[in-house]
């Protein structure tokens, strides 16, 4: 069975301030491709979202792309539970959002505390982040051993 890869576009690859890429987001997202591994952008955002992850170039990373007007809890145990897999990931900026909808189905998280929403700490053991981290630099050894030690 496969492992998912959930990450979130916002302030976690997407720096909209200056509307590009943040330094590192395309060496993570090579990091992340695996035979056994599905990879999932998820975007809270209105009809233009999805033309910007075009314009980008960001499509042929991912096998499913995810574009809604409200990222919910729902939105993440849909996705997994359409896609079963062994093991989950998820990479986000927010604990409130995508660190605490990964906890709740088991994946591990992984936390860029940086940015608009660095200050926002874990209040309880749900939003408790498996990793943190500040640049995605940093989550590529931690995808790269977790997918190594599958």
């Amino acid at each position: 069975m496969q492992t998912g890869i959930i990450i979130d576009f916002n302030r976690t690859l997407y720096d909209p301030g200056v509307d590009t890429l943040h330094p590192d987001a395309l060496a993570l997202l090579d990091a992340c491709r695996h035979e056994e591994t599905r990879i999932f952008l998820v975007s809270a955002a209105g009809p233009g979202r999805r033309e910007l992850i075009t314009r980008l170039g960001l499509d042929p990373f991912f096998d499913h792309i995810i574009v809604t007007a409200h990222k919910s809890q729902a939105t993440f145990d849909d996705i997994q539970s359409r896609w079963p897999a062994k093991e989950w990931i998820v990479i986000g900026d927010r604990i409130k959002r995508e660190i605490t909808y990964g906890n709740t189905f088991g994946a591990t998280t992984i936390w860029i505390q940086r940015g608009k929403f660095a200050t926002e700490l874990p209040e309880n053991n749900q939003e408790q982040p498996s990793y943190t981290v500040h640049t995605l630099a940093e989550v590529i050894p931690i995808i790269s051993s977790l997918l190594d030690s599958l």
